[in-house]
């Protein structure tokens, strides 16, 4: 099954749904409202709601090659997601 139809599934929307009660509708990064879910790994499958979490879009596009600049200076995960949007930006990923 193609990624776009996972996502257009049945399956997915009820994981989602659970995933973003489970989070309490907040990013798990930044703690601002959450809107994509984002999975950490693929290895544990598509549908696995360990390796699934709720972000806000400013951060799932981190991974898209965005920097975190919404994020304060001070926050624990800074450095490792400005590294994440390198990587990303030097395998070709663009923004939406």
């Amino acid at each position: 099954m193609k990624h776009k139809h996972l996502l257009e599934s049945v399956r997915w929307q009820k994981l989602r749904w659970f995933v973003f009660k489970r989070d309490e509708g907040k990013c798990a990064i930044c703690g601002s409202p959450g809107s994509d879910t984002h999975h950490w790994t693929y290895q544990w499958g598509f549908f696995n709601p360990v390796a699934v979490s709720l972000v806000c879009r400013q951060c799932h596009q981190i991974w898209q090659g965005e920097s975190p600049d919404h994020l304060a200076d001070d926050h624990d995960l800074k450095p490792n997601l400005i590294r994440i949007s390198e990587i990303a930006r030097a395998l070709g990923r663009k923004c939406r």
